[in-house]
């Protein structure tokens, strides 16, 4: 019986592997059968700054870089999440691929976001957790591009051949 669910999580994974649905509640509410959100709500207390990012983001500020955070979090998870930190204060905007109809993995979605944005490629540093992300990007045209080895604080690191691996953000202080 737990090999048929798996295997029926695993093939809905995969069908939605890199599109806005690996990301929606309501979706996965609707596959899962409970609300996925009471679920994020009820371990809330693990939601928290990575390993000095507030204070990468602080020291951004100071330079007068604009941040602005690309998520495609569900709009009620990013909401969650921006109530349990300060991050919010830290960047000029925030934006869920979810405004934009698609997800980051999506070539149209860093075409509608530049627009929105206005930002240029060459000159963009772009952190993120997901190598799918950080290929959609580079194949944009945006250079500066840093993996991020754990996804959860709670994982194992997980190294890209292919992009430059992030452990803690004390270590782009140094390069700046």
């Amino acid at each position: 019986m737990i090999s048929l669910w798996v295997n029926y999580i695993r093939k809905h994974i995969e069908k939605s592997a890199g599109s806005l649905k690996a990301y929606c509640f309501k979706y996965w509410n609707s596959i899962l059968g409970f609300d996925l959100m009471e679920l994020h709500i009820r371990h809330q207390n693990e939601i928290k700054y990575r390993p000095n990012a507030e204070k990468f983001l602080k020291y951004l500020n100071h330079l007068e870089c604009k941040v602005v955070i690309l998520t495609n979090a569900d709009r009620n998870n990013l909401e969650l999440k921006l109530s349990k930190t300060t991050i919010h204060n830290y960047v000029k905007e925030i934006y869920t691929a979810h405004d934009f109809g698609y997800a980051k993995e999506q070539q149209e979605f860093w075409y509608l976001i530049n627009q929105k944005i206005i930002f240029n490629p060459k000159k963009t540093l772009l952190i993120d957790d997901n190598v799918k992300v950080l290929q959609a990007a580079k194949k944009y045209g945006i250079n500066h591009l840093l993996y991020i080895l754990r996804p959860c604080s709670q994982s194992t690191p997980r190294n890209s051949k292919e992009f430059l691996n992030l452990l803690d953000f004390c270590e782009i202080i140094s390069y700046i």
